[in-house]
């Protein structure tokens, strides 16, 4: 089983996240009352969407996918053009398994943000799982176009270049994510799995075993045996 992941996720999770569009109402003098009211306004409804959104962060880390929808919901109710909280809601609408939905916030965002990587990341994971691939692979050059220091987005591409077939242009984006990230499991798994498609026994048990080694290391015990079991499944052939 190939490894994939979720880039925009991985990168933006374990960032405390605030969006903040709050105007300073002693910035500057306002003599008309109407003015000042609707700054007030303004300041108020931003630092509710931002609440709602950041809600929604904690929730979907807590795993309550369909709560941080709801959270989502109400930010962009307040702030219909908020590219973020499109993409975060469409990272939990994919986990609960309503790809549509992901991909029609994943179009919103790019409609508001047209140079976000990870919503073109994001956007391709879907594709690629829906069967688009060659979708998936458009979404992942745009997306390494606008950000090519992305490992795991090298990575994903690399898995549907080799559902394609394409297997060196998969060993190639595998290497290119190892280079960004020597630490990464998932693209030394998938290196492993590529180089044995292509008869490198040797060089797939070599890349198995650095899976292996980093998956313990960073305590993935499901990835570990995983890794474990396609090892040694090799080795007996």
């Amino acid at each position: 089983m190939i490894k994939l992941d979720h880039g925009f996720l991985i990168v933006l999770l374990n960032t405390a996240i605030v969006i903040n569009h709050t105007y300073s109402a002693t910035a500057f003098t306002i003599n008309s009352p109407l003015i000042s009211r609707t700054i007030i306004a303004d300041n108020a409804n931003s630092s509710q969407t931002d609440e709602y959104f950041n809600q929604g962060v904690n929730l979907y880390k807590s795993g309550n996918k369909q709560g941080a929808i709801e959270k989502f919901n109400q930010a962009l109710k307040l702030n219909p053009n908020n590219a973020l909280a499109y993409i975060r809601r469409g990272l939990a609408r994919d986990d609960l398994g309503d790809k549509q939905g992901a991909i029609a916030d994943y179009n919103q965002a790019l409609k508001l943000d047209p140079n976000n990587a990870h919503a073109y990341n994001n956007r391709g994971k879907v594709r690629g799982e829906l069967g688009d691939k060659q979708g998936a692979i458009a979404d992942y050059n745009q997306g390494l176009k606008l950000d090519p220091s992305d490992a795991y987005a090298y990575n994903n591409r690399g898995k549907v270049r080799d559902e394609l077939g394409d297997r060196q242009g998969a060993i190639a984006d595998y290497n290119q994510a190892l280079k960004l990230d020597p630490n990464f499991a998932h693209a030394y798994y998938n290196w492993g799995i590529a180089r044995y498609k292509l008869g490198d026994k040797q060089g797939a048990i070599a890349d198995l075993q650095k899976a292996a080694n980093l998956y313990k290391a960073q305590d993935n015990q499901k990835d570990y045996q995983d890794a474990i079991d396609k090892l040694t499944a090799i080795q007996k052939q």
